[in-house]
């Protein structure tokens, strides 16, 4: 069943960022998302090479990210696993100032550098937990992102510092448990149109 226009041009513009751990199916939520909802999905510029099959993302060679960084082209720039990604500011505004909703997976000690956002009004986010630590790891070993277990660690770590805190985190507007990702897009697409 179509959405009505309501349901897909909120009152003002929103900005949607999903957090949480490597592998735990952000991306995999946010491409769900994109075929029930008008939103458009924040493609990072990376300096890192396109995996095999990967479209959702811009590769930029490290000179030019640079010079892009260098003149404010990014209203992020996150440093993981050895490259890049800069999260582009112009693309943001514009959906915004059109009333719409824009998404991005981004981590959550980065936060930060979003707080004008917040500010605004502007900000949702939304934090995957995986059903278990053990769905993490096979997770990521299916698809081999992680041969030497460091995105799984620090996945881990993250995770327990959320649970010692009670899953009370002042930049993390909810938690989600991805037990299934058609279930997880639909709690996240009623907390869109209710925002």
């Amino acid at each position: 069943m179509p959405l009505n226009k309501k349901e897909t041009e909120p009152d003002q513009g929103l900005f949607v960022l999903l957090l949480g751990p490597s592998g735990v199916g952000k991306s995999t939520v946010i491409k769900e998302l994109a075929q029930q909802l008008d939103i458009t999905y924040i493609t990072p510029v990376m300096d890192r090479p396109l995996r095999s099959g990967e479209t959702e993302k811009v590769f930029t060679s490290p000179e030019d990210f640079t010079q892009r960084e260098q003149l404010g082209e990014f209203i992020a720039v996150n440093h993981l696993y050895g490259f890049r990604y800069g999260t582009p500011r112009a693309l943001i505004e514009q959906i915004l100032a059109n009333h719409g909703v824009a998404i991005l997976d981004f981590p959550l000690a980065k936060l930060n550098l979003l707080s004008d956002y917040r500010q605004r009004g502007a900000l949702l986010t939304i934090y995957l937990l995986p059903p278990s630590n053990e769905e993490l790891a096979q997770r990521l070993a299916k698809d081999d992102r992680d041969p030497d277990g460091i995105r799984l660690a620090e996945g881990l770590e993250e995770i327990k510092k959320l649970q010692d805190a009670n899953l009370d985190h002042p930049d993390v507007d909810f938690f989600i448990i991805n037990y299934d990702i058609h279930a997880t897009a639909r709690q996240i697409k009623q907390l869109i149109l209710s925002d």
